[in-house]
């Protein structure tokens, strides 16, 4: 299991669901098609797999995400919000159902930009006993321009007890991001996954996190960011988005 993933083998979750394995990566470089190598694990006899993707791109100016791929499959995208205070980005969440794995071993996540992105991050959750017609409810999302610190964007669990979370943080700025602290919420069950800055300066930072239960629909859960006190935030997107488990 994933070392950053040590607090979650002892969380309730869901009866039979499970989080099997994270993996991430990250490609500094201008490109349309930004391709990351992810390693696709193999079978370990669980039943009704599914492959989450949450990944980002950063630029000069907004961008669209289209044509996401895995191992050569094509990926269905989810959800996707994007916004320009001057250094642009744009976050989304795709998925990918157990009949259509590649097979196991490096495998490359792929996708498409309508123009040239200069800093590009995917993070991929490997889940198991996930509805395999409908993986993923409906997300809740919100970007931000210009901001000043601190930045908070929280989500209030609205009938989602006993459900998984999965949520994507991705801020950008003209120097380059200094993240200073994780996760704010109010009963401590959230669990940042992965950090990646691909590019310095100018840079973008995509953190992903899940919350590995929700035990009372009105809970709120929120991602604050802290960072110098002088940094004027160009662009900040947030997603939430609930797991639907079997």
């Amino acid at each position: 299991m994933h070392a950053q993933l040590a607090a979650f083998a002892a969380a309730t979750l869901p009866e039979g669901a499970k989080l099997i394995s994270l993996t991430s990566g990250e490609l500094n470089g201008a490109t349309t098609n930004p391709v990351i190598s992810l390693v696709m694990p193999a079978d370990g006899g669980e039943a009704n797999r599914c492959l989450v993707f949450i990944f980002y791109s950063e630029a000069a100016s907004l961008r669209t995400i289209s044509l996401p791929s895995y191992g050569g499959n094509a990926c269905t995208l989810h959800s996707q919000i994007g916004a320009d205070g001057g250094t642009a980005g744009v976050m989304a969440i795709a998925y990918l159902a157990e009949a259509n794995f590649p097979a196991a071993g490096a495998q490359n996540f792929a996708w498409t930009l309508n123009a040239n992105n200069r800093g590009h991050v995917v993070a991929a959750y490997l889940l198991e006993d996930v509805d395999q017609v409908t993986p993923l409810g409906t997300v809740s999302q919100a970007g931000s321009v210009n901001q000043v610190p601190p930045f908070i964007t929280a989500y209030t669990a609205t009938a989602l007890a006993g459900q998984f979370l999965l949520t994507g943080d991705a801020v950008s700025e003209g120097i380059g991001v200094y993240v200073a602290n994780d996760i704010d919420d109010n009963i401590g069950n959230m669990t940042v996954d992965t950090e990646h800055t691909p590019r310095s300066s100018p840079g973008g930072t995509l953190r992903t996190a899940h919350v590995d239960a929700v035990p009372d629909a009105s809970e709120l859960y929120q991602w604050t960011n802290s960072y110098g006190a002088s940094v004027d935030l160009d662009t900040t997107l947030r997603i939430w988005c609930p797991v639907n488990f079997l």
